[in-house]
C-alpha cells in the first residue's frame, strides 16, 4: 500500500512540475464546467488588441458556440446558430465579432459568415456561397483586412476550378481576384494575412510538369495579392505543403510555415531578399505541425504530432536554437489535441480539447528545457566526384529532405524528396559537364558542384 501511495505521489509531483509554467486563461472548461457533452469540435481562437480571448467552436449536438474571456472567466455569448459544420473560423476586431464556417445544406456545401450585433443576435453577412457537392471537398480562410473588411480566400470560382478572393463590399460578396493555377490549392485558417500596406499575402502550392524524371514536382510559393494583381514573393520552394501558414512579424519579415505533405516534417522559411531561407524543422522525421505562429520579434512557435507523441509538444525556434516548452498537463492528465495556437504579448496561448475546450498560456521567456537542437553545419559527403554512373550523398547525422540538380545554366533537371541520411543516384543519363546539386537537410540548404565525366 505504501509503495502504491509513493508511486502516485511521484506521478503527482511530476505532473505539477511539468505544468509549472502553464497558466489557465479564465476558468477551466469553456462551457463553464456545466457539461462535457456533447463533444466539442472545430475550435478556433482569437485574441483582440486588449488581450481578451475568444473561442468559437461547434458541438456534436449541431450548435455553434462563441465564448469570451477577459482573464477571470468565460462569458458565453448567444449561439450563432445550428448547422452541420465541417470547420469554423472566427475573427474579432474591437466590438465586431465574426464567425465563418463551411456547412451542409441539402446535398451541397456552402460558406457562411455571421456577425454578432453586440446584443443578442448573430446576422448573416451577405448570402451563403456555394462551394460544391458533398464529397467534393473544399476549405477556405476567413479574415479581416486592415480596414475591417471581411475577406474569404480559397472559394472556387466553379467546382474544382481556380480559387478566388472575395470581400464584402457594399453589402455583397465581390470577387476581387481569381488566383491563377490554384485549382488544386488548399487554403485553411492562417493561409493568408494582410501586410502593413493592406496587401493580401498568401501561401499556395501546386504541381509542375517536367520533361525529365521525376516528371512531376510539387511546389510552394508566397503570393502578394493587390486587387486583381498577383505577384510571387521570393523564390519557389519545391516541396508539397500542407497546413501552410503565412506570417509577418512586427519588423515586416515574412514567414512560410508548413508541413511537407509527402514526408511528415515541419519546414519553416523566412524571406531573405528574394529567397526563402529555411530556418527550422521538426525534431524528428515523423512529426507534423498542427499549428504555428510567429511572435512580434520573430520567434517561431509550433506544436507537433506523431504516432508516438500524443502530448503534442510545443517548441520555440529563436536565433539558431530550438527550445521545447513545458509539456501541458491538466488536472493530472496530459492534455488532448491542440486546436489552435497564438502568440500574443510575450505568451503562447493554446486551445486544446479533452471533451471540452480549455485555453492555457506560457511565457516565451520561461522554459524549463534546454535547447533541443543546434543548427550547426553537419558533415556532408558526395562521392565519387567526378562521377560517371552513380553518385552517393551522405549526411553525417539527421536526414536529407530533398535533392535538386541544376545544369550549368541554372535549369532544374532533377528533384527528389527523401527522408534518409544517405542516397545513391543514377547519373548515367546526364551528359558530361558541370552540374550543381542542391541538398536540403533539416539544418538548411547546401549547394555543391558536381562533375559528370
Amino acid at each position: 500500500m505504501k509503495k502504491i501511495y509513493f508511486i502516485m505521489l511521484l506521478l503527482l509531483i511530476f505532473t505539477r512540475a511539468q505544468a509549472q509554467n502553464w497558466i489557465n486563461v479564465g476558468t477551466p472548461k469553456l462551457s463553464a464546467g456545466t457539461t462535457s457533452s456533447p463533444y466539442k469540435y472545430f475550435g478556433d481562437m482569437e485574441i483582440d488588441a486588449t488581450g481578451n480571448v475568444f473561442v468559437g467552436y461547434w458541438d456534436y449536438g449541431g450548435k455553434l458556440n462563441f465564448v469570451k474571456s477577459t482573464g477571470t472567466g468565460w462569458s458565453v455569448l448567444p449561439s450563432p446558430g445550428t448547422c452541420a459544420v465541417s470547420f469554423d473560423d472566427i475573427e474579432v476586431r474591437g466590438t465586431d465579432y465574426y464567425i465563418s464556417y463551411m456547412g451542409a445544406r441539402g446535398s451541397n456545401y456552402y460558406a457562411f459568415v455571421k456577425k454578432y450585433d453586440g446584443s443578442s443576435t448573430w446576422v448573416f453577412v451577405g448570402d451563403s456561397i456555394l462551394i460544391g457537392g458533398i464529397g467534393q471537398g473544399g476549405s477556405f480562410d476567413f479574415l479581416l483586412d486592415n480596414n475591417g473588411v471581411p475577406t474569404l480566400i480559397g472559394l472556387p470560382k466553379a467546382v474544382f476550378s481556380d480559387k478566388t478572393v472575395k470581400q464584402f463590399i457594399s453589402g455583397a460578396w465581390v470577387t476581387t481576384d481569381t488566383i491563377p493555377n490554384s485549382a488544386s490549392a488548399i487554403f485553411k485558417e492562417g493561409s493568408a494575412t494582410f501586410d502593413a500596406n493592406n496587401k493580401l499575402c498568401v501561401i499556395m502550392g501546386g504541381t509542375k510538369s517536367l520533361t525529365v524524371p521525376p516528371y512531376l514536382v510539387y511546389y510552394t510559393l508566397g503570393l502578394k495579392i493587390d486587387g486583381s494583381t498577383d505577384t510571387v514573393i521570393g523564390d519557389t520552394l519545391y516541396v508539397s505543403h500542407a497546413n501552410g501558414k503565412f506570417k509577418i512579424d512586427n519588423a515586416g519579415n515574412s514567414y512560410l510555415l508548413l508541413n511537407n505533405a509527402l514526408k511528415p516534417a515541419l519546414l519553416s522559411y523566412k524571406l531573405n531578399g528574394s529567397k526563402w531561407d529555411m530556418i527550422s524543422d521538426t525534431v524528428g522525421a515523423v512529426e507534423s505541425m498542427l499549428s504555428a505562429d510567429v511572435s512580434n520579434d520573430g520567434k517561431v512557435i509550433f506544436n507537433t504530432q506523431s504516432s508516438s507523441n500524443f502530448h503534442k509538444s510545443i517548441y520555440m525556434y529563436n536565433g539558431g536554437t530550438r527550445t521545447r516548452l513545458d509539456s501541458i498537463n491538466f488536472n493530472g492528465v496530459v492534455m488532448g489535441g491542440i486546436s489552435d495556437l497564438i502568440v500574443y504579448n510575450g505568451y503562447v496561448y493554446v486551445l486544446f480539447d479533452e471533451g471540452d475546450f480549455t485555453v492555457m498560456k506560457h511565457g516565451l521567456s520561461a522554459s524549463t528545457y534546454a535547447p533541443d537542437l543546434s543548427f550547426a553545419d553537419q558533415p556532408l559527403n558526395i562521392y565519387p566526384n567526378p562521377a560517371k554512373n552513380e553518385i552517393n550523398i551522405e549526411l553525417g547525422s539527421g536526414n536529407i529532405l530533398e535533392i535538386c540538380i541544376f545544369d550549368i545554366n541554372g535549369k532544374q533537371i532533377f528533384e527528389k524528396e527523401i527522408m534518409e541520411n544517405k542516397i545513391s543516384l543514377d547519373v548515367s543519363p546526364l551528359n558530361q559537364g558541370i552540374y550543381f546539386i542542391q541538398i536540403k537537410t533539416v539544418n538548411g540548404i547546401s549547394n555543391k558542384k558536381m562533375i559528370i565525366q
